[in-house]
């Protein structure tokens, strides 16, 4: 099996020990939940493997070239959406589909919280990747447009690895239909042995 992220050690936030990670090896393609509690360090995970941060005592290595989806809104609020979409690889035309176009040539700053995270997900998948790296990508959007986002998502992972945080499965579960799910509890990350429709069984 091909891998695509390998994490083993102890993950550190602040000087605390969050929790331990051992031999954690995840395939090249595929969506990877990462299920935890605010403050869990689901975001520190990400931006380790990413190389933003430190706070992994031990191995985070995810193979180049990574897409990094932020949890906080990233997207500069002065430019058009459009432009930025452009900048990221994506077609303004295919972006039409999947927005209303009184939004795709406005002002990102005139975007809701849903609206701005939608396009900040369609920026990051405009981008060829190995690995994407999506912390709480749905943060804001109605059904609808969890709906939407999941199957672009899905779409990705036919080709890449794609690692999405969430607090809850259940969201997650419903848009996406991991083919993983990994959990944080008892200061561990554990893989849970199947997911069903309603929940995880470990």
């Amino acid at each position: 099996m091909a891998v695509c992220v390998s994490v083993e050690g102890e993950v550190w936030a602040r000087g605390r020990l969050l929790y331990r990670v051992e031999g954690l090896d995840l395939p090249c393609r595929g969506v990877a939940a990462l299920i935890g509690s605010n403050g869990s360090g689901k975001s520190t995970l990400l931006r380790a493997l990413a190389g933003l941060a430190g706070g992994v005592a031990g191995r985070a290595w995810a193979r180049r070239p990574i897409a990094y989806m932020p949890e906080d809104s990233f997207s500069p609020p002065g430019a058009r959406v459009a432009d930025w979409l452009r900048l990221n690889g994506v077609d303004p035309r295919v972006a039409e589909g999947l927005l209303p176009r009184r939004y795709l040539y406005s002002r990102i700053r005139g975007l809701s919280r849903g609206w701005r995270r939608f396009v900040e997900l369609l920026g990051v998948l405009g981008n060829e990747a190995s690995v994407y790296l999506l912390d709480e990508p749905f943060s804001g959007m109605d059904p609808e447009r969890v709906g939407t986002a999941g199957a672009l998502v899905r779409g990705v992972a036919e080709r890449s690895l794609v690692v999405v945080t969430g607090q809850s499965l259940a969201a997650i579960a419903e848009a996406l239909s991991p083919d993983q799910v990994l959990i944080l509890r008892g200061g561990r990350l554990e893989r849970a042995e199947r997911v069903e429709a309603h929940g995880v069984h470990g």
